[in-house]
């Protein structure tokens, strides 16, 4: 009977180590706003020791990685991040794990990636056989990625970052990478998982490599004060102070008059644009004609958007004043005292009227620079299973593509101006009228 129960604690005792070594436990993580302008995510590993580290400062996102090469021949790697605004709350399931569901679910307020190699610093540090990656986009690089779909984002609104992954074939022999066919662009939890056969550990990792939460921590943005005349000609700018996104920058009693050569302008309303937006689509304008005020339009404010402000305030060409012309003089006759036919004196010629001369002037924009882009890369597009410069295999196809501007343009435009004289002949007819005296003195 001893022996019975001592069977059974050893059975009971058994089974108990087995559960608890198929435990994983959850990755721990923290999300931090370190001070007014710095906010990071750190994601440590088993050992409690951070093995990335996600900075945003002052419109820049630094990321630190610190990894140990891998010993099987088929490795992965992150090539980037996928931005949203939401977090993924979905599920998915995989190979037993539990994990974030696809990205498309997170991505209805905004979407946005940014790739490695695009970012403007990058620098690897191997010591033994731990390497660290230390990866940095530029605040214009983060703007520029963030776009439209981000564009009303605010200090400290929250995003999440998820990672973009791509699979290889790496020979120790030639130290070569080669990416595995269909591997190149994977960004969703499930298809990572079950793109190659992984083991446990690294099966555990991938969750952690989504829903990265940062707090967004921009750089003061730039704005810029514009002074122009309807027709085009650029009368003058200057900096405004920079602000934060969705914090109001103004301009105050500025110019209502503007004087250029000697042409005047008069202030007669204002628009606002995007710095970053090329098609400079006016997301406000206010003008006298509609009914705004002149005090409204040299003293205004705007709230600034992800990227920076362009206001241009808005001149016309004030009426030219003319020379006022010299009247005729009128015909003065003095009657001689005796009765002989009077002789009118000579008319003095009139002074003729001055003629303003306009001022010549060139209108001229130079040739737009064409910047031509060329891809070449593996079929499908958007979904690319290989990278083109690494090799391309003989059965796969490629498709290339090119853009650049529409058109060109460039234009010098002068305004010829001259005075030309014309002699004409004019007569008048004068009729006369006096009185006099006779010899008796009678009229």
């Amino acid at each position: 009977m001893v022996k019975k129960r001592i069977k059974r604690r050893i059975s009971f005792l058994l089974i108990f180590c087995i559960v608890l070594t198929g435990i994983k436990l959850p990755f721990n993580a923290t999300a931090t706003v370190v001070n007014d302008s710095e906010s990071e995510y750190v994601v440590y590993n088993s050992d409690d020791e951070p093995s990335l580290i996600i900075t945003m400062k002052k419109g820049e996102i630094t990321i630190v990685g610190k990894s140990h090469a891998a010993t099987s021949s088929i490795r992965w790697r992150t090539k980037g991040f996928t931005i949203t605004r939401n977090r993924i709350n979905s599920s998915d399931t995989a190979k037993g794990y539990t994990g974030p569901g696809p990205v498309s679910d997170a991505s209805g307020n905004g979407y946005a990636a940014l790739m490695f190699e695009n970012a403007a610093r990058k620098d690897d540090k191997k010591v033994g056989d731990t390497v660290t990656t230390t990866i940095t986009f530029s605040a214009s690089q983060v703007e520029a990625a963030l776009k439209d779909n981000f564009d009303d984002i605010t200090k400290e609104t929250t995003i999440y970052l998820h990672g973009i992954f791509e699979t290889y074939d790496y020979d120790a022999k030639t130290d070569t990478k080669t990416v595995r066919p269909g591997k190149s662009n994977i960004k969703n939890w499930k298809d990572i998982m079950n793109a190659e056969f992984w083991g446990s550990n690294t099966l555990g990792d991938f969750k952690k490599y989504f829903n990265m939460e940062i707090e967004f921590m921009p750089a003061p943005q730039p704005n810029t004060l514009y002074y122009y005349a309807e027709d085009g000609t650029k009368l003058g700018s200057k900096e405004l102070a920079s602000k934060l996104p969705n914090e109001s920058v103004s301009w105050t009693n500025e110019s209502t008059t503007i004087t250029k050569g000697k042409k005047s302008y008069e202030l007669i309303g204002y628009y606002v644009t995007k710095k970053n937006d090329t098609k400079a689509k006016k997301l406000e304008e206010h003008y006298l004609k509609d009914g705004y005020t002149l005090n409204n339009i040299k003293s205004g404010s705007t709230k600034v958007r992800l990227g920076g402000m362009n206001v241009f305030l808005i001149y016309k060409a004030a009426p030219a004043i003319t020379g006022t012309p010299t009247p005729t003089p009128k015909v003065s006759v003095t009657p001689s005292p005796v009765t002989p036919t009077p002789v009118p004196s000579a008319t003095p010629a009139p002074s003729p009227t001055p003629i303003e001369v306009p001022e010549s002037e060139t209108i001229a924009a130079s040739m737009n620079t064409p910047e031509p882009v060329g891809n070449i890369r593996a079929d499908d597009r958007g979904a690319e299973k290989f990278t083109v410069n690494l090799g391309v295999p003989t059965t796969e196809s490629l498709y290339t593509e090119v853009t650049s501007d529409n058109y060109l343009m460039g234009y010098e435009l002068q305004k010829k101006v001259g005075i030309e004289t014309y002699s004409a002949k004019v007569t008048k007819t004068y009729n006369l009228k006096w009185q006099g005296k006779d010899k008796d003195g009678v009229i």
